[in-house]
């Protein structure tokens, strides 16, 4: 019996990553999203928008049954899963923010 209610939560807790796994599109506004943080100024917007479409083009996006990957060059940069990305940090050429400093 015990045995039984294991096996039950192992399968409702890999139907609940199954289902709360995001996608390309969640990638997508989660980067323009962290770059237009904190941003009122348009043409630093659209520069920004610049930059994220050109970062997503040199990605890939890899989809997996209980979570998707994010790689760029052939390295994992980003990890989603449970509804959040997971940033890899021992990849130093990740997608870094950077604000222009106000001047």
């Amino acid at each position: 019996m015990k045995s039984f209610i294991i096996l039950l939560l192992l399968a409702a807790l890999a139907a609940a990553m199954a289902f709360t796994k995001p996608a390309e599109a969640d990638f997508k506004s989660y980067v323009l999203q962290r770059v237009m943080q904190g941003s009122e100024n348009k043409l630093e917007q659209f520069t920004a928008t610049l930059q994220v479409k050109g970062f997503l083009d040199s990605c890939k996006y890899q989809n997996y049954f209980l979570w998707s990957t994010i790689s760029k060059d052939g390295k994992v940069i980003y990890v989603g899963a449970l509804s959040h990305w997971f940033a890899r940090e021992d990849f130093p050429g990740r997608w870094e923010i950077h604000k222009s400093p106000v001047s």
